[in-house]
């Protein structure tokens, strides 16, 4: 190996390291996309750890408060990006049978969910130096949308009130709904593509490319680290109504 390329590899082990975890937008079509913008970048290591369908509704099923720690002190993560919150629009659960579930809707679901993104960031060490919590994108589905909406803004509330966490918001890439961005053209991808997979959920490849272009130089910010460079992407021109 020659020198210059033994201090490379070196520089590349000591970079802080950046974690994502969450449901499927970590796992997948974005986490994906984000990994490759910042690994092209090369001044942050990147890793993603989650399972989809997942959040913080049923830890019946999966308990994020278990698994968490666990995998916070594997990697010791500088930095903490958390995708959750896209399955939560349902009733809250309770592991054993002790305590019934709470509906969606019902007042108390509020302040149930409040108190669980409360209890997942109090999981995170002091030597993690920022946890960005990244806002759930905007869906197709009215109902999902809606209900989405509410997790928003309780996430935002919360993350307002710890000082190490940031709340980065996806709204402004997607535009107003109903004129807003539902084709890209992005670089490497031959001509224009949906925004979502057909559920209007999921990105499309393409979609997801787009978008983690939009949100990495934001990311970049929250590391400490300005000045990154990410793949040119662009909404399709909307068609024209004629007159």
């Amino acid at each position: 190996m020659s020198l210059l390329a033994l201090l490379a590899s070196v520089a590349t082990a000591t970079a802080p390291l950046a974690l994502m975890v969450g449901d499927s937008m970590a796992m997948t079509d974005l986490g994906e996309a984000i990994e490759r913008e910042v690994a092209h970048d090369g001044r942050v290591r990147f890793a993603r750890f989650g399972k989809s369908g997942t959040g913080l509704t049923r830890p019946d099923l999966y308990d994020w408060t278990e698994k968490l720690p666990n995998e916070l002190a594997a990697k010791r993560p500088h930095y903490l990006m958390v995708a959750l919150g896209g399955n939560d629009g349902q009733a809250l659960h309770f592991r054993g049978r002790a305590r019934r579930a709470i509906p969606w809707g019902d007042s108390a679901w509020l302040d149930e969910y409040r108190g669980r993104v409360d209890a997942f960031l109090a999981l995170v060490p002091a030597e993690t130096r920022r946890v960005i919590w990244l806002e759930i994108p905007r869906r197709a589905p009215e109902k999902l949308e809606a209900r989405a909406a509410v997790i928003r803004e309780l996430v935002r509330e919360v993350a307002g009130r710890h000082a190490r966490v940031s709340f980065l918001e996806t709204g402004d890439i997607f535009g107003p709904r109903e004129s807003g961005v539902a084709g890209v053209q992005v670089e490497g991808f031959r001509g224009c593509h949906p925004l979502h997979q057909p559920d209007g959920v999921h990105f499309s490849a393409a979609g997801a490319a787009f978008v983690a272009s939009r949100l990495t130089p934001g990311l970049f910010e929250l590391f400490g680290l300005a000045g990154t460079v990410t793949r040119a992407g662009a909404p399709c021109p909307r068609p024209q109504n004629p007159t």
